[in-house]
């Protein structure tokens, strides 16, 4: 799940810069927008995400503020009809200027991949995971069970200090003295910026909350979702703090302290009290304490064990590696770091073929295999009479690591010790 995590970084920047690009229009906005989603690309294959956001989220903004009836945008602020609505023939230009650079900046990748069969093969190895509108449902329900398996405790303790944090600085904000002309055009150009960034993020957010369950319900497939969800409630803070804060300067003009009413205060603690016992409760229901930060260094644990155990031997040693990149990676690693004079050879494997033959007499050679490994109960019997069983060590993967071995699986996810 590494690429998973840069992925989403790439994606909310490559996001953030687009918004900016369409609003200003401006030459680095726009490159800077194409670069990042370009990198987001090269990161992962839907990292096209990318583009899809911004696109969609500027076509809504484009679009329904015009075909919104007026009844029902005096509801709907983001459909709600504006002086400043924008001309499409720029905003498209800006946004196609964006993916053209995003798509020139892939194609090293798609030119590579020729190779392999092209973006077919992607494709093809993407429709393995497809589970369709027939299994989205049971798909959804799966990502809901590992959610709740992380326990939503530090979600709920965030929100409940934001709310305290937004309490505690809602202060009557200063008077900078400006013209009507400018306070238009400011207000104009806030709106503007506020009404696309919120089509934008419901693009990200609804669009993903379809899309994520129609694959195999891999939790680290729901990481972009999740990040919009965490934008979401960030920008739902800043809806509310902004809508305080115009409260409290209404109040202005009939209070002395500008503070606000007992009414809303109350409110706030009711909102406050529920989130926190909202996540005291899913520490009850999982009966398990939460964790800032879970384990995640067990295979650096266990390749620096086999490799004590290596040093007994002599000889050339070759290790081959079967179905455990993060170790093969630890191994390498440990071997690098290691300056003695010592003729060892760390190759990753792909199957059992490394043991189907008798190596040289003066050859050591040992095979590493994991729970990701093929079972060597299915292999030929010379190669299970050539193999004969050193060690074994105990492996306990990290919560995200677990939960994508469980996406399979059914009911909810309980967790058993290595």
């Amino acid at each position: 799940a590494l690429t998973d995590v840069l992925l989403c970084l790439w994606m909310l920047w490559g996001v953030y810069w687009a918004w900016r690009a369409i609003l200003t229009g401006r030459l680095l906005a726009i490159f800077l927008a194409g670069l990042f989603a370009s990198l987001a690309w090269w990161t992962k294959y839907n990292g096209w995400l990318t583009l899809a956001i911004s696109g969609s989220g500027t076509l809504a903004w484009l679009i329904v503020p015009r075909i919104t009836p007026v009844r029902l945008a005096a509801h709907f602020k983001l459909a709600a009809q504006r002086d400043d609505a924008p001309s499409r023939g720029p905003v498209l230009l800006r946004w196609s200027l964006l993916a053209a650079i995003a798509i020139i900046g892939w194609l090293p990748i798609l030119i590579d991949l020729q190779k392999y069969g092209g973006y077919a093969a992607v494709s093809a190895n993407h429709a393995g995971y497809f589970v369709g509108l027939g299994g989205w449902w049971e798909s959804f329900a799966r990502q809901c069970a590992h959610l709740s398996y992380l326990g939503w405790f530090w979600s709920a303790f965030g929100l409940f200090w934001c709310e305290q944090i937004r309490r505690k600085y809602e202060e009557p904000r200063g008077r900078i003295p400006t013209t009507k002309g400018s306070e238009d055009s400011q207000d104009i150009s806030a709106r503007s910026g506020q009404c696309l960034a919120g089509w934008i993020m419901a693009a990200w957010f609804l669009g993903l909350l379809v899309a994520t369950p129609l694959y195999t319900p891999y939790l680290r497939v729901a990481l972009p979702f999740i990040s919009a969800c965490w934008l979401a409630a960030g920008w739902l803070f800043q809806w509310n703090t902004s809508n305080r804060n115009l409260n409290i300067d209404q109040e202005e003009m009939t209070t002395t302290d500008g503070q606000t009413s007992r009414f809303s205060a109350r409110w706030t603690w009711v909102f406050s009290t529920g989130v926190l016992a909202l996540g005291i409760a899913s520490i009850v229901l999982m009966q398990k304490l939460p964790r800032i930060w879970g384990h995640r260094t067990s295979l650096k644990a266990i390749a620096g064990q086999m490799d004590k155990e290596l040093k007994s031997s002599s000889g050339p040693t070759v290790i081959a590696v079967l179905g455990e990149p993060g170790l093969f990676f630890h191994l390498a690693l440990v071997q690098t770091q290691r300056h003695e004079d010592q003729r060892m050879v760390i190759l990753p494997a792909a199957d059992f073929s490394s043991v189907a033959t008798a190596p040289p007499t003066d050859t050591n050679v040992f095979m590493v295999t994991g729970p990701h490994s093929p079972l060597l109960s299915d292999q030929t019997q010379d190669v299970e009479e050539r193999l004969s069983l050193m060690s074994t060590w105990s492996y306990r993967p990290s919560d995200l690591v677990w939960l994508d071995q469980q996406a399979t699986s059914f009911g909810n996810p309980e967790r058993e010790e290595p």
